[in-house]
């Protein structure tokens, strides 16, 4: 009797182990391999090799509509996340570990380090730069946090070596850089870089809302003709990397990002960066900094602004799935609310396809 009673209770335990077993390979492993094909298996309609890429903007911390976006990324498995800048913010609530609580709110312990330094790719903004030099501007004025007037914005701005400590405090760019196994293939002293991730090629430009305003003194140490030299080994740099990654993989899928708006679009100190996206087959451009969706397009390349996500009222992310077997570049754009607003198609290295027909 105790023998027959004991087979149902041990099919039982079997199938519970089994239960637990596949949900537990089922959790994202985050830690895998960046340039790697991606494990999880695709829907039956989807090519297995086709993953997602969530692109955020201006957050200013870990904002209400920062959390509701990143809870769709989380829903769309997202595989890597695009920032695009002012991503901290000098106030109450703006820093960076309010971000951080935000991906352990829903990652648990996989949001720590490994996760967020394989998993997200930033672009310095103003707000990252003023976020960094807060405490100078405010002794240089004899001030204090707390006796800073309201409406002062607390910080010096444009500083290339303020964005790159950003880099340096929370992400760790120039150590990573060619490391093996790590996303960050190069590092510039202009505070660039490129990251390769599942055989997709991501540039970083350091252009913040400052930048290129080559007419201005913004502080007594800041010096305009240090910045005028910077853009210039910057555009140097985009093209001979630009043009070695397409002479090596003509098909791959190549995203560059900076955080100034429209930097794409440029004349004056950025018309040669723009020139290069053309010349070298750039598939996706993407700029912050004007908290809407905007879109612009030349022969080959999907030129976008993210929308803010620091409020509801000017919110907004993108999804990019990118197909390496077959080049297809498919980018959707959302209300942070989850409703799809816009669509793109192109397949890498390609021109893009007509414009539909209204």
């Amino acid at each position: 009797m105790k023998s027959s009673q004991a087979m149902p209770r041990l099919r039982r335990h079997l199938a519970a182990a089994c239960c637990l077993l596949v949900a537990a390979l089922a959790v994202p492993v985050f830690g895998a391999e960046p340039d790697t094909k991606p494990a999880a298996t695709a829907p039956a309609d989807q090519p297995s090799d086709r993953w997602t890429i969530g692109v955020v903007a201006d957050n200013r911390g870990g904002t209400g509509t920062h959390g509701a976006i990143l809870k769709h990324f989380q829903k769309a498995n997202v595989e890597l996340i695009l920032n695009l800048g002012d991503i901290v913010y000098p106030a109450p609530g703006g820093e960076w570990e309010g971000i951080v609580k935000q991906f352990r709110e829903l990652y648990g312990e996989k949001a720590g380090d490994e996760f967020l330094a394989r998993r997200v790719l930033v672009t310095a903004g103003g707000w990252d730069e003023q976020f960094m030099n807060q405490a100078q501007k405010l002794k240089d004025r004899g001030q204090t946090e707390a006796t800073r007037p309201k409406r002062s914005r607390p910080g010096y701005e444009p500083d290339n070596a303020a964005g790159q400590e950003f880099y340096s405090r929370y992400l760790h760019y120039k150590d990573r850089a060619g490391k093996p196994g790590d996303a960050i293939v190069e590092y510039t002293p202009q505070g660039d870089y490129h990251g390769k991730f599942h055989g997709a090629h991501f540039i970083s430009l350091y252009i913040t809302d400052e930048w290129t305003n080559l007419g201005k003194k913004y502080h007594d140490r800041d010096d305009p003709e240090v910045r005028r030299a910077a853009i210039a080994q910057q555009c140097v740099w985009l093209r001979a990397k630009l043009k070695a990654i397409r002479a090596a993989e003509p098909r791959a899928p190549l995203i560059v990002m900076a955080h100034k708006g429209s930097w794409y679009n440029g004349g004056g100190p950025l018309a040669d960066m723009a020139k290069a996206l053309a010349e070298y087959k750039v598939d996706v451009a993407l700029c912050g900094d004007g908290h809407i969706y905007n879109f612009a397009r030349d022969p080959r390349t999907l030129k976008l602004m993210v929308p803010g996500a620091f409020s509801d009222s000017s919110d907004g992310y993108f999804l990019i799935h990118i197909t390496p077997s077959s080049g297809a570049i498919e980018l959707d754009h959302f209300r942070f609310t989850g409703e799809l607003k816009h669509q793109h198609r192109k397949t890498a290295g390609e021109p893009l396809p007509p414009s539909p027909k209204k």
